[in-house]
């Protein structure tokens, strides 16, 4: 065993893999995808849960071995074990995006996508950078799961550039010249550029707000087991919803509210809710109307009447 794979994704293993498979081993946080295509390719792979028993695995490392990580979630104390070249595969084009959640970054702060092989040090994503793919522009109309997915298909791109370095020069030149240091004194500005990690109030309804940044904030946090949480509130109902996806209305506003009674009234609201049927609602938030999907279906039909005013507000985190 030559090589380590390790971390939770399979997407670059299932390019590299089959190339050198006798070399190869895998480190599998318990439970991910990684441990599932792992025991349906029968590749060897040992479990880790913590990062305290990933440091045992590589204490058991007692010669000259490539780790490769893709989604291991702790900090490995790379200068701990000397014989291991590390390198990492990172889902942004660094030094941009640094971090644990570069694609909910890449959202909300606007960038160009794509996927970075860097040699891994002691500080997070500064190491050498040995290959990055072309960037992606990131269209308005994008959500995290179309960021997600593109970066998966890049990781498979990733896994291949691996493959094609490692044939090339040779697993031990390859390991040597990592660990010779050739590639860190061509080191530049790495210490430079941008973090994200994923905010304390992530995936919940604020009202302070703006509909551009309401919009964003929902896009890059429609994953399943996410979502916008936020409730609805009126003098007859309240329940809690997860939003999974919005759109702003660009057609002239006060032809849309034309259709409604007391317009005067309405326009005078904020975060007001104009209609809702099961897992649809159209709101009308700082002078304009955005319509949403919900994940779990509303049980009440609501068209806005004066008597009967709903609002959608933050969710108590």
């Amino acid at each position: 065993m030559k090589i380590i794979y390790a971390g939770n994704r399979s997407f670059a293993l299932s390019s590299l893999g089959p190339k050198i498979k006798n070399e190869l081993c895998i480190f599998a946080l318990k439970n991910s995808f990684l441990e599932r295509y792992a025991k349906s390719q029968e590749y060897e792979f040992y479990q880790f849960s913590t990062k305290d028993s990933l440091h045992e695995l590589l204490d058991k490392v007692k010669h000259r071995t490539l780790f490769i990580s893709c989604g291991v979630p702790f900090k490995i104390n790379v200068e701990k074990f000397p014989l291991i070249a590390f390198v990492n595969i990172h889902p942004s084009l660094l030094p941009n995006l640094k971090g644990r959640d570069p694609a909910i970054g890449l959202l909300l702060k606007g960038g160009d996508l794509g996927i970075t092989i860097h040699q891994m040090t002691m500080d997070i994503d500064s190491g050498y950078i040995l290959w990055q793919s072309n960037p992606i522009k990131v269209d308005r109309e994008m959500n995290i799961k179309d960021i997600y997915s593109l970066s998966f298909i890049l990781e498979k791109k990733a896994g291949e550039e691996l493959a094609s370095q490692l044939i090339s020069i040779g697993i031990d030149n390859f390991i040597n010249k990592y660990l010779s240091n050739i590639l860190s004194s061509k080191n530049k500005n790495t210490h430079k550029g941008s973090y994200f990690n994923r905010p304390k109030n992530y995936g919940f309804y604020k009202d302070i707000y703006s509909n551009e940044e309401l919009i964003k904030h929902i896009k890059s946090a429609s994953l399943y087991n996410y979502g916008t949480k936020a409730r609805i509130v009126g003098d007859s109902h309240e329940s809690e919803i997860i939003i999974d996806s919005c759109y702003l209305i660009k057609n002239n506003i006060n032809k849309y509210l034309r259709i409604f009674e007391n317009k005067a009234q309405i326009q005078s609201c904020t975060n007001i809710l104009l209609y809702v049927l099961e897992d649809r609602i159209s709101i009308l938030r700082n002078n304009q109307i955005i319509l949403i999907n919900i994940r779990n279906k509303i049980t009440f039909q609501y068209q806005y009447d004066k008597n009967n005013i709903i609002y959608l507000k933050e969710c108590l985190i």
